[in-house]
């Protein structure tokens, strides 16, 4: 049987689906993140080779659409066409499964470890955040997670009581206090940033994970973190409705990791939207952006085979 295969390539977590040339879902697999956000390399990633080798050996695949968080693109091309004969590989912030998703919307956010916001008015489109790590992604689940290790290192310079998040994140039961021997001090200081690291894109947005199990657990630090990002992620859809002047109430679509924590932040990023723009209808599809792939796959297989 003929499949084809859907690919989401992320900072922290890479979903691939196997379907069928009629769109039935036959497999789906998770594995570590492999949208890099270095630019391209000629080097092999071990991990993604076999787990691509593996669904080939299982399934036909015929075409491959794959969406991918970071830069890496060159790279990420030679893997899978090196199994696969008709590919197509494009960056996240190029905005091609985002405009496949706002085929039954105006506007789709994408949140997940990146942020970014497309939307379309006739013939027209546009595209806002996404500008890449550590220097846009507003709301993101790693700005979240940044924010949380920061706030977690203010805490520990502070005098007051830990929050459970700070706690989780630096193994730390109390603020560090005045001492005699500042040799002890860095010694504690330096297991805390062991702790830390590597400060790599995808283990600081691993801690966004933390901050939902504290928000769970009723940590107030951690719940104001979810809040901001909310009211973040709602600064930049304002701003692409404004930008693409829809004349109309918006219907949003948003989609990616971040809508499985949207109780954190839903009533933040829903309450900001409403004060600066008409807005129709929200949805949240937390796995809009793998339908999306899975029609873009269906697509090339169709005009490739």
């Amino acid at each position: 049987m003929k499949c084809l295969l859907a690919a989401d390539l992320g900072g922290t977590l890479s979903r691939l689906a196997v379907c069928s040339c009629e769109g039935t879902m036959l497999e789906q697999i998770h594995i570590t993140g492999f949208g890099l956000a270095e630019d391209d390399k000629s080097q092999p990633l071990p991990e993604l080779s076999e787990t691509i080798e593996a669904i080939c050996q299982k399934w036909n695949i015929r075409a491959a659409a794959v969406n991918l968080g970071g830069k890496n693109k060159g790279q990420i091309e030679r893997i899978f066409r090196t199994h696969i004969p008709v590919v197509s590989v494009f960056r996240e912030s190029e905005g091609k499964a985002a405009f496949a998703i706002s085929e039954s919307a105006d506007i789709v956010l994408m949140a997940g470890t990146g942020t970014i916001v497309a939307a379309r008015a006739g013939s027209k489109k546009v595209i806002c955040g996404g500008w890449g790590a550590n220097i846009s992604d507003e709301g993101s689940g790693y700005e979240i997670g940044l924010k949380a290790v920061k706030t977690s290192l203010r805490e520990l310079d502070g005098t007051a009581p830990l929050s459970l998040l700070t706690k989780e994140i630096t193994g730390m039961n109390k603020p560090f206090s005045a001492v005699e021997n500042c040799g002890d001090l860095t010694r504690l200081r330096d297991n805390v940033r062991a702790r830390l690291f590597p400060l790599e894109r995808s283990h600081i947005a691993s801690y966004c994970l933390k901050a939902g199990e504290c928000s769970a657990e009723g940590d107030t630090v951690a719940q104001s973190l979810f809040i901001e990002a909310g009211k973040e992620l709602a600064e930049v859809v304002i701003r692409t409705y404004r930008k693409i002047d829809l004349q109309k109430p918006a219907d949003i679509i948003v989609s990616g990791g971040l809508v499985k924590a949207k109780k954190f932040w839903q009533g933040a990023f829903e309450g900001s939207l409403k004060e600066e723009i008409s807005v129709s209808s929200i949805r949240y599809e937390p796995d809009g952006l793998m339908k999306a792939m899975i029609k873009i796959a269906e697509k090339l297989y169709r005009e490739g085979k």
